[in-house]
């Protein structure tokens, strides 16, 4: 036996599901109309390249990949932030502690926990590659430290030629 309440929360559950579908079908028609373009400026490149060499084979240059990156930070705030975390710790803490730390200083809520280990764990990478942390064990167990020296006016000068995919650390 159905009650009017069971009634009315499918009738409501029905318009959600069909307003989600209207919206993911228009989604597709314009992501298809993008493709029909994005097909039609390749073959005219190809083209052009064949009027420029006759022996042009499209097959044999490869795509670039293309990574959409999401901007959640202005350039140096995370590694800041990270190096005021390891400075508060006062220890060598692990990637859990700085990020709980990271993410209370930026004002972040629990939900976006997982998406920042990932990212803090990439920022005391690339600050160890530059000699601004030291990393002690590996992996789960490692600790990280503020290397010696580093201040919070010397951790990242406004200004600083910092080197960039050198892998290298910056001389003195």
């Amino acid at each position: 036996m159905k009650t009017r309440r069971t009634e009315l929360g499918n009738r409501y559950a029905l318009s959600a599901l069909k307003e989600k579908r209207a919206t993911l079908a228009g989604e597709i028609l314009a992501l298809n109309k993008t493709l029909a373009w994005k097909k039609e400026q390749l073959s005219a490149v190809d083209a052009t390249l064949a009027i420029f060499n006759p022996n042009y084979r499209s097959d044999e240059v490869r795509p670039i990949r293309f990574y959409k990156t999401v901007h959640l930070f202005k350039q140096g705030e995370l590694a800041r932030a990270v190096l005021d975390a390891l400075r508060e710790a006062g220890k060598p803490v692990g990637i859990p502690a700085v990020k709980v730390i990271v993410m209370r200083t930026l004002g972040m809520d629990e939900s976006k926990e997982r998406a920042m280990h990932q990212r803090v764990r990439a920022s005391l990478e690339y600050l160890d590659r530059r000699g601004r942390v030291l990393k002690t064990g590996s992996r789960a167990t490692a600790l990280w430290e503020l290397a010696e020296g580093v201040e919070p006016e010397t951790a990242f000068p406004i200004g600083a030629n910092i080197p960039r995919g050198t892998g290298r650390k910056p001389k003195p």
